[in-house]
C-alpha cells in the first residue's frame, strides 16, 4: 500500500548500526519489508504482529523483531522465551 508505506524512523534515526547506508526495514498497512539499495531488492517478510515490527541496535547491528521473530538482514530467526533478543548469534 503505496499511501501507508513508511521506513521505520528508528532505521534512519542517526544510530550507526552496520549496513546503515543502505538496508532498511519498513511497513505498510499489510506487511513489512527489508530494503537493501545497493542489491536494489525490497523484500516482503511474513509477520503475523505488524502492529509489533520494530526497529533495534543490538552490538551495533540492527534488527527488526516482531512478537515471535528477529530479522538479521531480512533473514526470519525465531525468538527464544518471547520477545527477547538474543544478541550472542545464537538463536
Amino acid at each position: 500500500d503505496a499511501k501507508s508505506f513508511r521506513v521505520l524512523a528508528e532505521c534512519v534515526a542517526g544510530t550507526y548500526y552496520r549496513e546503515a547506508d543502505h538496508t532498511f526495514y519498513a511497513v505498510d498497512k499489510q506487511q513489512a519489508f527489508y530494503i537493501d539499495t545497493i542489491a536494489r531488492a525490497v523484500k516482503p517478510l511474513r509477520t503475523k504482529s505488524l502492529e509489533k515490527f520494530r526497529f533495534e541496535v543490538h552490538d551495533g547491528l540492527g534488527y527488526a523483531l516482531d512478537a515471535d521473530y528477529c530479522y538479521r538482514f531480512g533473514k526470519r530467526h525465531r525468538l527464544e522465551g518471547g520477545a527477547r533478543l538474543n544478541v550472542s548469534g545464537k538463536q
